[in-house]
């Protein structure tokens, strides 16, 4: 719904950047909801936890691997006009990612552990490259369609 109003407004580039980072930012929002005693003040308590994600070095690399699905879903979204491709494949992509969990086991004693750790222990930097790998795909499969000769090329209407 927000891609569809901002798209009616902006470019694909700008709808598509605005309601990813969007849809980036709120997976990191979450309280550790553990208080053994309620007071007035607790909601207050409860909301500035709920942000202490955003501090820690090891959010950037899944934040831009969310930030590049969040612009792969809006393309999907541009692409048929509606959000029912979207949301399946954010469906499976949930799916993989709580199976992937079950079935690995990250070592964070690795040299190259770093490529997955922080949001769930596979959404990373490697999640990053695959998905930015993604994009230009769909990207040059959009062109292909449009038959432009321009490869790889997001335009939005002025």
């Amino acid at each position: 719904a927000m891609y569809g109003g901002l798209r009616r407004r902006r470019s694909i580039a700008t709808a598509a950047l605005v309601t990813a980072v969007i849809y980036a930012s709120v997976h990191f929002i979450r309280s550790s909801g553990e208080f053994n005693n309620v007071y007035w003040y607790s909601g207050f308590e409860l909301i500035g936890s709920a942000f202490t994600k955003y501090a820690t070095i090891t959010t950037i690399g899944p934040f831009l691997a969310l930030v590049a699905v969040g612009v792969f879903l809006a393309l999907v979204r541009e692409r048929t006009g509606h959000i029912a491709l979207g949301v399946g494949i954010h469906c499976g992509w949930v799916a993989v990612i709580k199976l992937g969990r079950k079935a690995t086991n990250l070592d964070n004693e690795t040299g190259l552990a770093w490529l997955a750790e922080g949001y769930d222990g596979i959404t990373g930097y490697l999640a990053f490259a695959y998905i930015i790998g993604l994009i230009i795909v769909l990207l040059a499969i959009n062109a292909r369609a449009r038959g432009d000769s321009d490869a790889v090329v997001v335009r939005g209407e002025a």
